[in-house]
């Protein structure tokens, strides 16, 4: 990964990099990971939504963790 901002624009940057979780750890990880109302909506949608369902709740755990990186 690389970034290149300038310093008088950005106070933080948050940054991670996570494998794909399998099925299993998706489902531990969605509880906390994900608003309800988004592993509701991917969950109940059968055409399987625009990721499949592991590698959604991995990306919307990546993006919590880069949030939690910026503002440490």
């Amino acid at each position: 990964v690389a970034v290149v901002a300038r310093a008088d624009r950005w106070l933080a940057l948050g940054v991670d990099c996570e494998p794909v979780l399998d099925a299993a750890a998706a489902d531990e990880v969605a509880g906390f990971a994900l608003a309800e109302a988004d592993a509701a909506e991917v969950a109940g949608d059968p055409s399987g939504g625009a990721l499949p369902w592991p590698a959604f709740v991995t990306a919307g755990f990546s993006a919590k963790e880069s949030l939690y990186k910026a503002l440490r």
